[in-house]
């Protein structure tokens, strides 16, 4: 209850769909606390910031998708607001981090000049994070590439070295052979 600071409701029942005894925001909160009690490595939460005051800080990692495409994988913390004040995206003062990037993340569906200006948004961040994606798992290839290309030129020359030193066995064998003729 500490950690999703919501001690003021620890006694208040839950209710049901008749009688509602807490909000919609500290049900939220009540689910994730249930299964943050098993300390599970990956907890999987759609749209856990619905709760308008949960903050993404008690996250180690986070990925954000937008219609199935990833835009963000990485540390949870100030990592994602940096990343997209460098598209120009920066949350503003006294906004909850997690509502911007939900927000910044969603396509708006209220007007057709609405939707095709965050679809546009979208298709940016999910293009940039592509690219950044595409970079790092090519120099990632690259450094496995070299370390299996020196691996495979250590291997060559001890076979190289078994080779020549066979061939070097069997010409003092045979050597040794013709002389006792």
């Amino acid at each position: 209850m500490l950690f999703l600071q919501k001690v003021s409701c620890a006694d208040t029942n839950v209710g049901d769909a008749k009688v509602r005894r807490i909000s919609g925001s500290e049900k939220t909160r009540l689910s994730l606390a249930y299964e943050l009690l098993a300390s599970p490595s990956v907890i999987f939460a759609d749209e856990p910031t619905t709760a308008k005051r949960f903050s993404v800080s008690k996250f180690d990692d986070i990925i954000l998708l937008t219609e199935g495409s990833l835009v963000y994988a990485g540390p949870a913390r100030d990592e994602p607001l940096t990343y997209f004040s460098k598209f120009g995206y920066h949350c503003p003062d006294h906004t909850n981090p997690a509502e911007f990037l939900t927000d910044l993340v969603s396509i708006d569906h209220s007007s057709a000049d609405s939707f095709y200006t965050s679809q546009k948004r979208i298709d940016g961040l999910v293009e940039s994070f592509s690219q950044r994606l595409s970079a790092v798992t090519h120099a990632t290839l690259i450094t496995i590439d070299d370390r299996l290309n020196s691996r495979k030129n250590i291997n060559k020359r001890a076979v190289a070295k078994k080779k020549g030193f066979w061939w070097k066995q069997f010409g003092l064998h045979l050597k040794r052979a013709w002389m006792h003729v």
